[in-house]
C-alpha cells in the first residue's frame, strides 16, 4: 500500500511574538501594585485633607473658645471697675451731702454769733444811756450825757469802718446820693444844696446813700432861690 503523503504547509508567520506568561503576570502585578499605590495616595491625600480639615476647625473652635474666654475676662473686668466707679461715687455723694450739712451748720452759728463783737461795743453805750436817764433832774448832766454816748457811738462805728457820706456844696453822686428835691439856683447845676438825710459808707460799701437836694440853673433872671420841685427816684 502507498503511504499517503501528507501536505505539509509551511508555517505561517506570527505576526506578533508570543507573550510570556511571566510578562503578562508582571504587568498584571505591576498595574495592580501601582492602583494599589494611587489608592493609597487618594487615601492619604484625602486623609490628609480630612486632617487639615480636622485641625482648621479645632484651631476654629480653639480661637472661639479663646476669643470667648477674652470676652468674658473683658466683660468681668468692665463689671468690676463699674463697680467700684459706682462705690466711688456713692462715697463721694454721701462725703458731700455730710460737708454741705457741715457748712450749713456752720454759716448758722456764724450767722447767730457773727455780731456778738458789735453788740459787746453797745454794751458801754447802754451803760451809759442809763446813767443819763438817772440824772434827768439836771439839764446840763443830762445834755453831758447825751453828748457822751454820741461820742460813743460814734467811736464804736468808726472802730467798724462807718463813715458819713460827706456831699454838702459838692458835685451830686448818683453812686452814693438819692436826689429828692430840686431846686434853681443862680449857682452851678447838680451841686448838693441840702442834705435832707445823711449817708454812710462801710468801708468802700454804700451803708446807705444819701437823700440831697440839688441845684438847677433858673430859668428867668432874678427868681432864682424862691422855688423847689420834688424829684424822687
Amino acid at each position: 500500500m502507498k503511504q499517503e503523503k501528507k501536505e505539509q504547509k509551511p508555517p505561517v508567520p506570527e505576526s506578533h511574538p508570543k507573550r510570556d506568561e511571566r510578562d503578562d503576570r508582571d504587568e498584571t502585578s505591576s498595574g495592580r501594585e501601582a492602583g494599589k499605590e494611587g489608592y493609597e495616595k487618594t487615601l492619604k491625600g484625602g486623609s490628609k485633607e480630612d486632617d487639615s480639615k480636622e485641625n482648621g476647625n479645632e484651631e476654629n473652635n480653639n480661637k472661639k473658645y479663646d476669643n470667648k474666654e477674652n470676652n468674658n475676662k473683658e466683660s468681668d473686668i468692665k463689671e468690676q471697675k463699674i463697680a467700684d466707679l459706682t462705690e466711688s461715687l456713692q462715697r463721694l455723694q454721701a462725703e458731700f451731702e455730710n460737708y454741705k450739712k457741715y457748712v450749713q451748720r456752720q454759716q448758722q452759728e456764724i450767722g447767730k454769733y457773727s455780731r456778738a463783737d458789735v453788740l459787746e461795743k453797745i454794751l458801754p453805750i447802754v451803760d451809759s444811756f442809763t446813767m443819763a436817764l438817772q440824772h434827768t433832774a439836771s439839764r446840763e448832766e443830762f445834755i453831758k450825757g447825751m453828748e457822751l454816748l454820741y461820742s460813743q457811738l460814734w467811736s464804736m462805728l468808726e472802730q467798724e469802718g462807718v463813715r458819713p457820706i460827706e456831699c454838702a456844696g459838692k458835685k451830686v453822686d448818683p453812686f452814693t446820693q438819692d436826689v429828692l428835691l430840686v431846686q434853681e439856683d443862680e449857682g452851678p447845676e447838680d451841686v448838693v444844696l441840702e442834705e435832707l438825710q445823711k449817708g454812710y459808707m462801710l468801708n468802700d460799701k454804700v451803708l446807705r446813700h444819701a437823700k440831697v437836694k440839688i441845684s438847677k440853673k433858673s430859668s428867668k433872671p432874678g427868681n432864682a432861690g424862691n422855688k423847689s420841685s420834688g424829684n424822687n427816684e
